[in-house]
C-alpha cells in the first residue's frame, strides 16, 4: 500500500483531464451562441431607434 501526500499528484494524474471537460465546454459555447439570440432586437425596433437618433441629431443641429 502506498500513501500520497495531500496536495501532490501522482505522475499518472498529471496528464489526466478533468471529467466533464467537453460537456462544460459545450455548455459554455451554447451559452455564448444563445446570448445574442435571446437579446436580439427586432428590425422594427432598430428602425425606430434609428429614427429617434436622426430626430435627435436634427434637433441638436437646429438649436445652433
Amino acid at each position: 500500500m502506498s500513501a500520497i501526500a495531500i496536495g501532490q499528484k501522482q505522475s499518472a494524474d498529471l496528464g489526466a483531464k478533468r471529467p466533464g471537460f467537453w460537456r462544460a465546454l459545450g455548455r459554455q459555447l451554447d451559452a455564448w451562441v444563445a446570448y445574442p439570440a435571446r437579446h436580439a432586437v427586432s428590425e422594427r425596433d432598430l428602425r425606430r431607434v434609428d429614427d429617434e437618433i436622426e430626430r435627435c441629431r436634427r434637433l441638436m443641429f437646429k438649436a445652433r
